[in-house]
């Protein structure tokens, strides 16, 4: 009888030691389990890391990550009541939010993504953004469901409380605050990390930001009668889907038929600044162009607007996007006279934004001068289909859908042309169907190109791709202009361009600026590289140079 008795208490010992183990066990096996789930299942891209992490200190930085998702779901399961339904919301909220990005983006959140989401964004685009990014998926469904389980299964494990759930969120703060100086962000990592590493970053990134006013410029003159100008920033056009570009698909006659009337000056395909629209905008109204950033000048040196005023024009901020300020401050409202927002102009249907605000300029540019404007359009963004109504489909068939298999690539680029045809050449169109372009000066680009899957990107913008960056640019004039049209543009060319279109002269400007292309001419500096993020003094950020940005055309 000793023996059996002896199997027994061990087996009894063991079980006992194995379920006071639960925790710890479950919190390694999911973490292994997830991380693993995620390389091998979602179209996630290879991470990235800052050049200074040797082979040994990404091995290093990836163990602390997974040592940290490890620490919260051992915090989960050893929790009691509702505090591990707390971590439950916690994990929820970030496996969501993650999955939905490396869906859209193919890659993990990062800090550009959080600020957006934070001051950038209204009910419509949340709306957007949760169909886009939140899409529920068996492959988001099925981790839910098995922490859930763990959840239940370590009900009887009732050690942790509020303090323990503090100390693990306050660790897991303490370890991605530390990598923030030399990480861009986007490491391997286990999707709850990666969630709770963005929010860290978003808020170190946000301490330390200057945050003050911008620095001032003295008046130069009370009221102007120069030129209206119009600085238009067009969302998600790629230049060599134009056929003003050499594109096989007529997408833009009436721009071709402008350039050949002398009115329309053409740069072609230029540089965007960046492949992210908040920063893009940024970059373009505060004309910084040297990189890294360790002053943070592009929160401190004038902007466009302010340049404007000083030189006497009346300012006009037309968003076809969003409702509230995103890529200037509450206080650089200040320099903006008047503010048409999205909500003033009828929507839906998306495709009737843009014709409204082209309507709009074309009844305050009427007979005016000293004007400037600064025009945000809806432009042709994902889904393409929202952006011409079905009757005016030039390219079948066309599929509001972004994630195709390759085959059925067409679809995505039919409704991309469409989309183009109408809401870009129709723009123009309307905008100078009765002589708005007399005593104006037009600077159009986009904000940032598309992939359009060209390389089976499961995403369209904000990585680091060329296509990403490829914006058009040209200038819309009423008289003659002489430009040498064979420089190498790009966004940072545009700021001393406007400067030079508002009068304003160059020795009263505060800072040296890249050259204007109303001056430059081949072989002068360039400027033709862009960023997925901004480059300061921390590396969160990488700069992309296209040297050779003029490919042969796509065919569709």
């Amino acid at each position: 009888m000793g023996e059996p008795v002896t199997v027994l208490s061990h087996w009894t010992s063991w079980k006992t030691t194995l379920l006071r183990r639960a925790p710890i066990l479950g919190a390694l096996g999911l973490t292994l389990a997830l991380g693993l789930y995620e390389r091998l299942l979602l179209p996630l891209n290879p991470a990235e890391f800052a050049d200074h992490f040797s082979p040994l200190g990404q091995v290093l930085v990836q163990a602390a990550s997974a040592a940290a998702v490890a620490f919260f779901f051992w915090g989960a399961f050893s929790s009691r009541g509702a505090v591990r339904w707390v971590y439950g919301i916690i994990f929820v909220a970030g496996l969501l939010t993650e999955h939905g990005y490396i869906y859209a983006m193919g890659r993990f959140s990062r800090v550009q993504d959080y600020y957006l989401g934070l001051f950038g964004v209204d009910v419509y685009v949340l709306k957007n953004a949760f169909s886009a990014y939140l899409g529920l998926r068996w492959t988001t469904l099925l981790p839910v469901g098995v922490f859930v389980a763990l959840l239940v299964l370590t009900r009887r494990f009732r050690a942790g409380g509020w303090r323990r759930l503090g100390a693990v969120l306050a660790g897991m703060t303490a370890l991605f605050a530390l990598l923030y100086p030399f990480s861009q962000g986007t490491f391997p990592a286990v999707s709850v990390g990666a969630s709770w590493r963005t929010l860290t970053f978003a808020g170190v990134k946000w301490v330390t930001t200057y945050h003050g006013p911008r620095e001032s410029l003295p008046v130069m003159q009370e009221d102007s009668s120069g030129p209206n100008v119009v600085f238009i920033v067009d969302e998600s056009i790629r230049c060599d889907h134009l056929s003003l570009n050499g594109y096989t698909r007529p997408t833009t006659p009436y721009l071709e038929a402008l350039q050949a009337d002398g009115k329309l000056t053409n740069w072609g395909c230029a540089s965007s600044a960046a492949t992210a629209s908040m920063l893009a905008n940024t970059l373009l109204s505060t004309g910084v162009h040297t990189f890294p950033d360790p002053t943070q000048a592009v929160y401190r040196k004038p902007n466009l607007f302010q340049y404007a005023s000083a030189a006497g024009y009346e300012t006009y901020l037309v968003d076809g996007q969003l409702d509230k300020p995103w890529f200037l401050t509450q206080n650089e409202m200040r320099w903006v006279d008047h503010w048409k927002r999205a909500r003033d102009f009828a929507r839906p249907p998306m495709y009737g934004i843009d014709p409204q605000i082209a309507q709009y300029l074309r009844q305050e540019l009427r007979g005016a001068s000293g004007k400037f404007f600064w025009v945000n359009k809806m432009g042709v963004h994902i889904p393409y289909s929202d952006h011409y109504p079905p009757t005016s489909a030039l390219w079948q068939p066309a599929s509001a859908d972004y994630l195709l298999p390759p085959e059925r690539r067409s679809e995505l680029v039919n409704a991309y042309d469409n989309g183009l045809a109408y809401n870009l050449d129709g723009f123009f169109k309307e905008l100078l169907a009765d002589g708005a372009l007399e005593n104006t000066i037009i600077i159009y680009t986009s904000d940032h190109g598309q992939t359009l899957a060209e390389n089976g990107e499961t995403w369209p913008h904000n990585a680091n791709t060329p296509n990403e960056a490829r914006v058009p640019l040209f200038i819309l004039h009423s008289g003659a202009l002489q430009a040498d049209t064979r420089y190498p543009a790009s966004h940072f060319n545009l700021f001393a361009t406007a400067l030079d279109a508002l009068g304003f002269p160059e020795d009263l400007r505060r800072y040296p600026y890249a050259p204007s292309l109303f001056t430059a001419r081949l072989g002068d500096p360039t400027f033709r590289y862009y960023m997925d993020n901004l480059p300061d003094d921390h590396s969160d950020g990488e700069l992309y140079w296209l040297d050779s940005i003029l490919t042969p055309t796509p065919q569709p």
